[in-house]
C-alpha cells in the first residue's frame, strides 16, 4: 500500500489532506461526544421538519422541496455564514423532464466559512427525495407520500450540525469551508452538476468533497 502523507488521515477514496482533517476535526468531535448543536436544532429535530407531512416529501419543484431549502438557508442564517463570495444563497437548478421544463424556486443552499488558506473543503448533502413516490420509488405503482428521513434528511441535519460546529468553534480554520445543499438529485444529479458546472469556487481551489 502507499505510506501515507505526513498528516493525513483515511477517507473512503483514499488520503485526505492534513488541512482538510483539521478542518474536519471539530465536527467529529461533536459526533464522538454526542454534543448537541448550539446555534442549530439537534439533529434528531432537523429530520423531524424536513420529514413533516406538510412537505409532502420534499419532490422537486414542489412547494415542500421549497421549503426544506428554505429551512436550511435560515438555519445558516442562524450561524450567520454568508453565501460564498460573489454568490447567493440560492443556486438556480431546472430540469427538462419528457420535454417539460421544471424549475426549483429555491435551488442548491450555499453557504461559507472563511479560512486562513486559499483551498476550500466542500460538504453537502441533498435536500429533495421522491415525494409521492413514482417510477424512482420501490413501490412506483403506489401513490403515497415518501417522507426521505434517510435519503436524505438525516444527511441534511449532519450537514448543519457539522456547520454548527466548525461556525461556533471560535478560531478560524487552516481552510475554507463550502456548505452546499443540493437538490434534484433523486432526478438525476442535476443539484451536483449545476454546483460543477457553475462552482461557485474555483475547482482547482477544492481541496476535497465531502458528501
Amino acid at each position: 500500500g502507499r505510506r501515507a502523507p505526513e498528516g493525513a488521515s483515511l477517507n473512503r477514496r483514499g488520503w485526505l489532506g492534513a488541512s482538510a482533517a483539521a478542518a474536519l476535526t471539530p465536527a467529529v468531535g461533536l459526533f464522538a461526544t454526542r454534543e448537541a448543536p448550539r446555534a442549530h436544532a439537534p439533529i434528531r429535530q432537523t429530520v423531524d421538519a424536513l420529514t413533516s407531512a406538510e412537505l409532502e416529501g420534499r419532490a422537486f419543484a414542489t412547494p415542500g422541496e421549497a421549503r426544506a431549502a428554505e429551512y436550511i438557508a435560515d438555519a445558516f442564517d442562524r450561524l450567520r455564514l454568508p453565501p460564498p463570495p460573489g454568490a447567493q444563497r440560492f443556486q438556480p437548478v431546472e430540469i427538462v423532464v419528457d420535454g417539460e421544463r421544471r424549475v426549483a424556486s429555491r435551488g442548491n443552499v450555499l453557504a461559507w466559512l472563511e479560512g486562513d488558506g486559499a483551498k476550500t473543503v466542500v460538504v453537502s448533502a441533498h435536500h429533495d427525495h421522491l415525494g409521492p413516490g413514482g417510477p424512482l420509488s420501490r413501490e412506483p405503482l403506489r401513490d403515497v407520500v415518501h417522507p426521505g428521513a434517510d435519503d436524505n434528511a438525516s444527511g441534511v441535519a449532519l450537514l448543519l450540525a457539522v456547520a454548527d460546529a466548525l461556525a461556533t468553534r471560535g478560531t478560524r480554520l487552516p481552510v475554507n469551508v463550502l456548505f452546499v445543499s443540493t437538490v434534484g438529485e433523486e432526478s438525476g444529479l442535476f443539484g451536483a452538476r449545476v454546483f460543477a458546472d457553475t462552482p461557485p469556487v474555483p475547482l482547482s481551489s477544492i481541496r476535497c468533497f465531502v458528501n
